[in-house]
């Protein structure tokens, strides 16, 4: 479902306003595009999420046949947070590190040693 801002001019002439911000503005189909492969990423990394979900007795047998690597479940939790700030910040290391309380510096750190990215996006420090 979309929906479009519509406004009159003098003559009563329907403009679809977000059809001539397109045509207008070179700019705004790059933020399009980004918003369209952000919303692409979040909707793989929700799938990801549901597809490595398991159930508590799964974790419980792991746990009690030592199968479960405590260091390896944290960093693969730390990622998906880090992601979903990611997400939810268009990509801004300086606002997700402020939702996750962390240095700007421990956040970068943890992007590159993890190589963690979202749709081929770069993000950007602001």
């Amino acid at each position: 479902m979309s929906y479009e801002v519509i406004s009159f001019n003098k003559n009563n002439e329907s403009i679809s306003e977000s059809e001539n911000a397109i045509q207008s503005f070179p700019a705004m189909n790059n933020r399009l595009e980004a918003l369209r492969v952000l919303s692409q990423s979040l909707l793989l990394e929700v799938e990801a999420l549901k597809n490595n979900a398991k159930s508590k007795v799964e974790v419980i047998e792991e746990v009690r046949e030592g199968k479960i690597d405590l260091e390896r479940e944290v960093q693969k939790y730390e990622v998906e947070l880090i992601r979903c700030a990611l997400v939810q910040t268009g990509g801004r290391q300086r606002r997700a590190a402020k939702l996750l309380n962390v240095k700007i510096s421990t956040l970068n750190a943890k992007i590159k040693r993890y190589g963690i990215s979202i749709g081929g996006l770069e993000f950007a420090i602001r």
